[in-house]
């Protein structure tokens, strides 16, 4: 009996685990994003675009050749990336993953985390989509 109860609640726990979604404070690769309202850009243009978010108010944009280190602030689901305070300039990104970088910064509000996905909001329809990165 102890047996079968000590199953039906490792059961239990991982189910319930698997419907947790996953934390604002992780690695995240960008997937694609939409500036404007305009046409859907996706990773096929960008191979190396992941942003990394620390629980101390911290971020980090890994590209193509470059990273970007700032901080931003959030109250509830909202989000404000700053200008980053450092950054290295090795080479030149691609065009598209500039642009995203820029989105970013410039762009987003509002944040809104579904299972292993973030998705980053702001005006005029722009949105940049994130999947956890393992």
């Amino acid at each position: 009996m102890k047996t079968l109860f000590s199953v039906a609640i490792a059961i239990t726990a991982f189910a319930c685990s698997k419907n947790k979604n996953a934390h604002l404070e992780n690695s995240w690769e960008l997937e694609s994003y939409v500036q404007n309202r305009g046409a859907l850009v996706t990773n096929i243009l960008f191979t190396n675009y992941t942003l990394i978010i620390y629980d101390d108010s911290l971020y980090t944009i890994q590209m193509d050749k470059n990273s970007f280190n700032g901080a931003f602030t959030k109250v509830s689901k909202k989000i404000n990336f700053h200008l980053p305070l450092t950054f290295t300039e090795l080479c030149c990104d691609s065009t598209v993953s500039t642009e995203a970088k820029n989105l970013l910064i410039d762009s987003v509000s509002v944040y809104e985390i579904n299972d292993n996905s973030l998705k980053l909001s702001g005006a005029h329809g722009t949105f940049l989509k994130f999947s956890l990165k393992n």
